[in-house]
């Protein structure tokens, strides 16, 4: 499931930051167009909002240095958002702080779908190609 933290480090934003793409699961719509998706073979990761901030703090006390942003409409996708790291963090730092996201995220296989309950504001990352 760690690839689905990872950011995408061939593609650096204009900021220089990097960004790894989650759908945020605001109503029980986000997880069935994320497991339509053709990314979505194994299923869904899905990660509590919380996780977010209290991962990074965990590993670096002194500021949050990983944050979420949302995108709507980007993809045709309403629920479009991204995992930002810092672009001047080690590619270490950057994958200790996706391991330790994956750590805390729940799979939700396509079939398990209909019996797992929406969470407000998590989000759910897409295994890449």
């Amino acid at each position: 499931m760690l690839e689905a933290f990872l950011p995408n480090e061939k593609q650096p934003r204009v900021d220089g930051d990097f960004e790894a793409s989650v759908n945020w699961e605001d109503d029980p719509g986000a997880l069935k167009l994320t497991l339509a998706s053709s990314n979505a073979d194994f299923g869904a990761a899905r990660l509590p909002t919380q996780a977010i901030s209290q991962t990074s703090l965990l590993l670096h006390p002194h500021a949050s240095v990983l944050r979420g942003e949302r995108r709507p409409g980007e993809q045709n996708n309403p629920y479009h958002g991204n995992l930002v790291f810092p672009g001047q963090m080690k590619r270490l730092h950057r994958r200790q702080l996706a391991s330790a996201l994956a750590l805390q995220a729940q799979l939700v296989r396509q079939d398990d779908a209909t019996t797992v309950p929406s969470i407000t504001g998590t989000p759910i990352s897409r295994r890449p190609k």
